[in-house]
Protein backbone atom coordinates (compact mmCIF):
# COMPACT_ATOMS: atom_id res chain seq x y z
CA UNK A 1 0.00 0.00 0.00
CA UNK A 2 1.51 3.09 -0.98
CA UNK A 3 -0.72 6.34 0.23
CA UNK A 4 -4.64 6.76 -0.03
CA UNK A 5 -6.29 10.09 0.54
CA UNK A 6 -9.71 10.90 1.43
CA UNK A 7 -11.58 14.30 1.38
CA UNK A 8 -13.21 14.20 4.56
CA UNK A 9 -15.34 17.34 3.58
CA UNK A 10 -14.51 20.59 1.76
CA UNK A 11 -11.67 21.83 4.24
CA UNK A 12 -10.28 18.61 5.58
CA UNK A 13 -8.12 16.05 3.66
CA UNK A 14 -6.43 12.52 5.47
CA UNK A 15 -4.02 10.32 3.91
CA UNK A 16 -2.19 7.42 5.34
CA UNK A 17 0.54 5.20 3.57
CA UNK A 18 2.48 2.14 4.82
CA UNK A 19 5.45 0.98 3.04
CA UNK A 20 7.73 -2.48 3.63
CA UNK A 21 10.64 -3.62 2.82
CA UNK A 22 11.41 -7.17 3.54
CA UNK A 23 14.67 -9.52 2.68
CA UNK A 24 16.70 -12.43 3.09
CA UNK A 25 20.07 -12.74 3.56
CA UNK A 26 22.64 -15.94 3.07
CA UNK A 27 26.32 -14.75 4.75
CA UNK A 28 28.90 -16.53 5.82
CA UNK A 29 29.15 -16.47 10.64
CA UNK A 30 32.42 -18.11 10.14
CA UNK A 31 35.74 -17.63 8.36
CA UNK A 32 36.85 -18.45 4.54
CA UNK A 33 38.72 -21.27 5.73
CA UNK A 34 35.76 -22.94 7.44
CA UNK A 35 33.11 -20.89 7.02
CA UNK A 36 29.08 -21.32 8.79
CA UNK A 37 26.56 -20.03 6.26
CA UNK A 38 23.01 -18.97 7.24
CA UNK A 39 20.59 -16.93 6.65
CA UNK A 40 19.12 -13.68 8.07
CA UNK A 41 15.87 -12.26 7.58
CA UNK A 42 15.07 -8.17 7.72
CA UNK A 43 12.60 -5.76 7.34
CA UNK A 44 11.89 -2.39 7.59
CA UNK A 45 7.97 -1.02 7.90
CA UNK A 46 6.79 2.64 7.70
CA UNK A 47 3.50 3.82 8.54
CA UNK A 48 2.35 7.64 8.13
CA UNK A 49 -0.37 9.10 8.76
CA UNK A 50 -1.94 12.63 8.23
CA UNK A 51 -4.44 15.62 8.19
CA UNK A 52 -4.70 18.68 6.49
CA UNK A 53 -7.24 21.68 7.43
CA UNK A 54 -8.00 24.59 5.72
CA UNK A 55 -9.12 27.42 8.63
CA UNK A 56 -10.01 30.09 6.65
CA UNK A 57 -9.48 30.65 2.75
CA UNK A 58 -5.89 31.56 3.26
CA UNK A 59 -4.54 29.81 6.44
CA UNK A 60 -4.01 26.02 6.70
CA UNK A 61 -2.98 23.45 9.07
CA UNK A 62 -1.01 20.43 8.72
CA UNK A 63 0.24 17.44 10.38
CA UNK A 64 1.25 13.72 10.36
CA UNK A 65 2.82 11.05 12.27
CA UNK A 66 5.24 8.84 10.70
CA UNK A 67 6.68 5.67 12.53
CA UNK A 68 9.82 3.80 10.92
CA UNK A 69 10.88 -0.16 12.38
CA UNK A 70 13.92 -1.36 10.66
CA UNK A 71 14.47 -4.99 12.26
CA UNK A 72 17.87 -6.99 11.27
CA UNK A 73 18.36 -10.86 12.98
CA UNK A 74 21.76 -10.94 11.37
CA UNK A 75 22.88 -8.11 13.48
CA UNK A 76 20.19 -8.33 16.58
CA UNK A 77 19.74 -4.71 15.39
CA UNK A 78 16.08 -3.08 16.00
CA UNK A 79 15.80 0.78 14.75
CA UNK A 80 12.52 2.62 15.79
CA UNK A 81 11.56 5.98 15.04
CA UNK A 82 7.92 8.29 16.17
CA UNK A 83 7.94 11.80 14.27
CA UNK A 84 5.22 13.69 14.55
CA UNK A 85 5.06 17.29 12.89
CA UNK A 86 2.62 19.61 12.09
CA UNK A 87 3.02 23.26 10.34
CA UNK A 88 0.53 26.31 9.46
CA UNK A 89 0.73 27.77 6.18
CA UNK A 90 -0.57 31.71 6.08
CA UNK A 91 -1.23 32.73 2.56
CA UNK A 92 -1.36 36.20 3.17
CA UNK A 93 -1.83 38.11 0.06
CA UNK A 94 -1.10 36.94 -4.16
CA UNK A 95 2.55 37.49 -3.31
CA UNK A 96 3.54 36.61 0.27
CA UNK A 97 3.06 33.06 2.27
CA UNK A 98 4.30 32.36 5.67
CA UNK A 99 4.87 28.66 6.86
CA UNK A 100 5.35 28.00 10.16
CA UNK A 101 5.90 24.31 12.38
CA UNK A 102 7.53 22.32 14.69
CA UNK A 103 8.78 18.42 14.70
CA UNK A 104 9.89 15.98 17.65
CA UNK A 105 11.82 12.75 16.67
CA UNK A 106 12.30 9.87 18.80
CA UNK A 107 14.54 7.11 18.06
CA UNK A 108 15.47 3.73 19.67
CA UNK A 109 18.51 1.94 18.62
CA UNK A 110 19.40 -1.75 19.80
CA UNK A 111 21.86 -4.05 18.43
CA UNK A 112 23.73 -6.94 20.00
CA UNK A 113 27.28 -6.11 21.96
CA UNK A 114 25.81 -2.22 22.08
CA UNK A 115 23.43 -0.82 24.82
CA UNK A 116 20.23 0.54 23.89
CA UNK A 117 20.32 4.02 22.78
CA UNK A 118 17.90 6.57 22.43
CA UNK A 119 17.27 10.14 21.57
CA UNK A 120 14.73 13.24 21.74
CA UNK A 121 14.96 15.70 18.91
CA UNK A 122 12.84 18.54 18.04
CA UNK A 123 12.84 21.34 15.59
CA UNK A 124 10.78 24.59 14.89
CA UNK A 125 10.72 26.92 11.85
CA UNK A 126 9.83 29.98 10.35
CA UNK A 127 9.26 30.68 6.13
CA UNK A 128 8.31 34.04 4.74
CA UNK A 129 8.00 33.53 0.47
CA UNK A 130 7.67 36.70 -1.34
CA UNK A 131 6.96 36.89 -5.55
CA UNK A 132 7.11 40.62 -6.29
CA UNK A 133 6.62 39.72 -9.50
CA UNK A 134 5.54 36.62 -11.56
CA UNK A 135 9.85 35.74 -13.03
CA UNK A 136 10.85 36.83 -9.68
CA UNK A 137 10.64 35.01 -6.03
CA UNK A 138 12.48 34.86 -2.93
CA UNK A 139 12.34 33.07 0.35
CA UNK A 140 13.72 33.48 3.91
CA UNK A 141 13.81 30.59 6.32
CA UNK A 142 14.73 30.34 10.03
CA UNK A 143 15.20 26.77 11.74
CA UNK A 144 16.00 25.71 15.22
CA UNK A 145 16.94 22.39 16.05
CA UNK A 146 17.72 20.88 19.23
CA UNK A 147 18.79 16.89 19.78
CA UNK A 148 19.38 15.06 22.85
CA UNK A 149 23.38 15.60 23.97
CA UNK A 150 23.95 18.03 21.02
CA UNK A 151 24.62 21.72 20.99
CA UNK A 152 20.79 23.40 19.59
CA UNK A 153 21.43 24.39 16.21
CA UNK A 154 20.36 27.50 14.16
CA UNK A 155 19.72 27.09 10.21
CA UNK A 156 19.25 30.32 8.08
CA UNK A 157 18.17 30.44 4.71
CA UNK A 158 17.87 32.77 1.92
CA UNK A 159 17.28 32.37 -1.41
CA UNK A 160 16.03 34.19 -5.07
CA UNK A 161 15.03 32.79 -8.45
CA UNK A 162 14.51 34.20 -11.71
CA UNK A 163 12.38 33.04 -14.35
CA UNK A 164 12.82 34.98 -17.35
CA UNK A 165 11.31 32.23 -19.81
CA UNK A 166 9.19 28.78 -19.29
CA UNK A 167 11.64 26.78 -20.44
CA UNK A 168 14.55 28.94 -17.94
CA UNK A 169 15.17 29.64 -14.46
CA UNK A 170 17.82 30.86 -12.26
CA UNK A 171 18.34 30.22 -8.84
CA UNK A 172 21.06 31.42 -5.90
CA UNK A 173 20.58 30.24 -2.18
CA UNK A 174 22.41 30.29 0.67
CA UNK A 175 22.14 28.79 4.07
CA UNK A 176 23.41 26.69 6.85
CA UNK A 177 22.36 23.58 7.89
CA UNK A 178 22.25 20.84 10.62
CA UNK A 179 21.82 17.00 10.14
CA UNK A 180 22.10 15.32 13.97
CA UNK A 181 25.03 13.14 14.96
Amino acid sequence: LNRVDADLGKDTDVFASLNYVGNTMDFNNGTSASPRWGTADMYLVTPVVGLSHGLSSSVDLSGQVAYSLWDNEASAEQNIFWEPEAHTTWRMNDQQTVMAGGDYRWNEFERSKVPTHDQDAHGIFLQHEWNPQKEFSTMAALRYDKVEGVDAAWSPKLSAMYLPWDAVRARASIGRGFHAP
